[in-house]
């Protein structure tokens, strides 16, 4: 018995789909709920069917059945002759109807096509200018397609087009608003050279003093040989960070020493990228750290590409980050590649920086603070943040 698989938003679609296609004599064999693959937030249903014969005999006996039937001499078993044939006669039949209905209905998707392609091309024209990865564009061009097809034949303005774009664009990341709550004792940032972790470190720490109200030390942690008789100096900028420097193969209470900040911002090194034997220092420093109170944020420019971003990945492939620090904002024109890595990975954005030293310069990552930094949209993104004031 064939099977055929329908796929739609939701179960009451799909079902509906299926018997538009297959008719009332459509059966369900099983159902399956999942998320897109992209993860836009998007359910999907999946229904598999068949086509039931028609006829209970037919439906319920076995082949098994009719193996050791006497010769046909009966007029019962001429009878039972006339209904098998008779069934398949209908079945052919309604099989040639089901391709008709399948005709008709490519033939509409096709019409619709054409009436939503030049929708589509401007959403690709959009998600290019803005440097996002061609995986993405393909799944969200897709999620738009349909989303459009089911309004037909109404068709959108271009403002609510726009609007529709902007809105999947913000379903496919996530901010981490829990950590920028509730910062963990140990924030531990990591990232490539020349990213501007040691700038962005100061940024949050002055964030969280003059947000949070809590303490908070800056540790630069070097791969420089371990001496027991020298002792970092104690630094504190005016907005009240602390700042020290460490080696990363001092233990933890050497490092952390005795003023038990509530929170320890540790900025590690860009030579453990390349080199194993300091990576391996970090890591062992690392696995000092409570696992209970501890969580590790990758640091990124925006102007950094995927394929670099990904090698990061895999030289930490042991690290769980938490979420993505997004620096240099102002020099890049746009971060569509990070939104890109960020719904690849399901890694949410925390903090978007700017590359001048200003400690404002640091924003808490937002849906407004990325689209923001779109470009190829008419609508005036600002406004969208705006509150509506009824007077």
């Amino acid at each position: 018995m064939e099977n055929f698989k329908i796929v739609c938003d939701t179960y009451e679609e799909a079902v509906n789909k299926a018997r538009l296609l297959y008719g009332e004599s459509m059966r369900i064999s099983s159902r399956r709920d999942f998320r897109s693959s992209l993860g836009f937030g998007k359910h999907r249903c999946e229904l598999t069917v068949f086509i039931a014969p028609r006829g209970s005999s037919v439906e319920h006996e076995s082949p098994a059945e009719h193996e050791n039937t006497s010769s046909l001499g009966s007029d019962s078993d001429l009878d039972d002759v006339s209904n098998y044939s008779q069934f398949f006669y209908e079945n052919d039949r309604q099989k040639e109807q089901l391709d008709e209905e399948k005709s008709s209905v490519q033939k509409e998707d096709n019409d619709d096509l054409k009436i939503l392609e030049p929708y589509l091309e401007k959403a690709r024209d959009i998600l290019v200018q803005n440097d996002f990865s061609s995986e993405y564009i393909e799944k969200l061009v897709e999620d738009v397609r349909k989303q459009l097809a089911k309004a037909l034949p109404d068709l959108p303005s271009d403002q609510d087009f726009e609007m529709l774009m902007l809105d999947n664009i913000v379903s496919s990341f996530e901010s981490d608003h829990t950590t920028q709550l509730y910062p963990p004792k140990f924030f531990v940032m990591a990232g490539a050279s020349g990213v501007g972790k040691t700038a962005a470190a100061s940024k949050i720490g002055n964030l969280i003093v003059s947000g949070l109200g809590k303490s908070v030390e800056v540790v630069e942690l070097n791969d420089e040989p371990f001496d027991a008789r020298t002792r970092s100096d104690v630094t504190i900028d005016p907005n009240g960070v602390f700042h020290t420097r460490h080696s990363c193969m001092e233990p933890l209470q050497r490092i952390t020493g005795s003023a038990n900040r509530d929170i320890y911002i540790l900025d590690s090194f860009s030579s453990a990228l390349g080199d194993d034997d300091a990576r391996k220092h970090l890591l062992d420093l690392f696995r000092q750290l409570p696992k209970f109170d501890t969580k590790y944020f990758l640091v990124m420019d925006a102007s950094m590409k995927e394929k670099d971003i990904v090698k990061i990945f895999s030289i930490f492939e042991r690290v769980a980050f938490q979420s993505l620090i997004l620096t240099k904002c102002d020099e890049s024109e746009t971060i569509g590649n990070v939104i890109s890595v960020c719904n690849r990975y399901g890694m949410p954005l925390l903090f978007i920086t700017d590359g001048k030293d200003l400690m404002s310069n640091i924003h808490f990552a937002s849906s407004f603070a990325v689209l923001s930094k779109l470009k190829g949209f008419t609508l005036d993104i600002s406004m969208l943040a705006q509150p509506n004031v009824e007077g």
